[in-house]
């Protein structure tokens, strides 16, 4: 399967390219980190700090995800690209080629 990048670039920027890019699945986890709700998203150092032992639980829905949306704006004007997550469902098992 193919992915358009000037689709992904215009939705997400360069930053969600190279972090969607050449992903397999097992980078792809069932989190409420980004909403609230459960989400497949791409693990990142936002994932990882909520599973830390003594880490709080993921608020519920809406809350957490106006908290996510805050800090995720932020992150990506900031291109800390260890920190930035995306939603990325199962199917970024099938890509194969970027263009």
């Amino acid at each position: 399967m193919r992915l358009a990048l000037a689709h992904l670039a215009a939705k997400r920027g360069v930053i969600g390219i190279e972090r969607t890019a050449f992903r397999g699945t097992n980078d792809a986890i069932l989190s409420k980190v980004w909403s609230g709700k459960n989400c497949r998203i791409l693990r990142s150092g936002w994932t990882d700090a909520w599973e830390q032992p003594g880490a709080p639980p993921p608020l519920a829905f809406p809350v957490q995800a106006a908290l996510t949306y805050q800090v995720m704006r932020r992150v990506t004007h900031a291109k800390a690209k260890d920190v930035v997550t995306y939603p990325i469902g199962q199917i970024i098992g099938q890509f194969t080629e970027f263009t």
